[in-house]
């Protein structure tokens, strides 16, 4: 089986390359930037330049494969999923596993659940088998911390919003299951294995680490301007929208990832032990 990733080099996209690789499945990564994506994803990945928004890059890419991983962009998904959608049932692709969000299960009375609910609805009305992945938010989400907790202290808003996060590895292994069944039209709504608030993973973190770290709540408009800084004011605005009517289910776990993959989901506390030196830290024997 040939897989097609798109957003190859994002956080989700990597894991993905990385565990169907290890599955022995054939990746072929669509950059618009081929010598940046083999840097970033080493030997081993077939690389095809294209862009969503280039429908006719998107023949080529598709063409030959038997599944496509599809990342887009939030503000793009309605129109970048339809173009993907479009190649992919004129090229026979068997199965496109969509990555979604939670946002979509909490409707669309959100900008950015709906961006999402309408890439999902776009992939669907295709004409190609297909998967949607709905995370919680990611642990990796949490690396945008490290300096402050290097220096000892973390400002962050919303410090009692609670999520159940998940690691990105195991979105790419309900992936890699995903591909492994026929595509039967599920939506599927990932989730690590527990709540917490924004101040607990930071306490988690701290824990791992060894070291006092402080928190500090920013105000939100502070924090949607650091958004702003890296994303266009449209998605800094829906992101923090989001954040802020969340409702309570999201911080319900599921037991999805164990349902599709077979093992229970990775803990946050052993995703930090995994990443302590992004944070500055050094296990410890108790945290070994």
């Amino acid at each position: 089986m040939t897989v097609l990733v798109t957003g190859a080099t994002g956080v989700v996209g990597r894991a993905v390359v990385n565990a169907l690789r290890e599955a022995g499945r054939e990746v072929r990564a669509l950059s618009r930037d081929p010598g940046r994506a083999a840097v970033v994803l080493g030997p081993g990945t077939a690389i095809v330049k294209g862009d969503l928004g280039d429908r006719d890059s998107l023949r080529a890419a598709v063409r030959g494969v038997d599944g496509v991983f599809l990342v887009s962009a939030a503000e793009h998904k309605p129109a970048h999923d339809r173009n993907l959608g479009t190649a992919a049932a004129a090229a026979g692709v068997d199965h496109v596993v969509a990555l979604s969000s939670f946002a979509a299960s909490e409707g669309d009375g959100s900008v950015l659940g709906r961006w999402h609910l309408e890439g999902e609805r776009v992939v669907a009305e295709s004409g190609v088998g297909w998967t949607v992945l709905r995370p919680n938010g990611f642990m990796s989400n949490a690396l945008g911390w490290a300096a402050g907790v290097r220096a000892g202290l973390v400002r962050a808003p919303l410090p009692d919003a609670v999520s159940v996060p998940i690691d990105p590895r195991d979105i790419a292994a309900a992936a890699v299951a995903a591909f492994a069944a026929p595509p039967a039209g599920e939506v599927h709504v990932l989730t690590g294995p527990e709540r917490l608030t924004t101040m607990e993973q930071v306490g988690r973190i701290a824990a791992v680490i060894g070291r006092e770290v402080r928190f500090e709540e920013v105000p939100l408009a502070e924090a949607r301007a650091a958004l702003a800084r890296r994303y266009p004011a449209e998605v800094a605005d829906a992101v923090l929208a989001a954040r802020v009517s969340a409702g309570a289910e999201r911080g319900v776990p599921t037991g999805t990832v164990r349902a599709l993959t077979g093992r229970p989901p990775v803990t946050f506390t052993q995703w930090v032990r995994d990443h302590t030196e992004a944070f500055g830290g050094i296990v410890s024997a108790a945290n070994a």
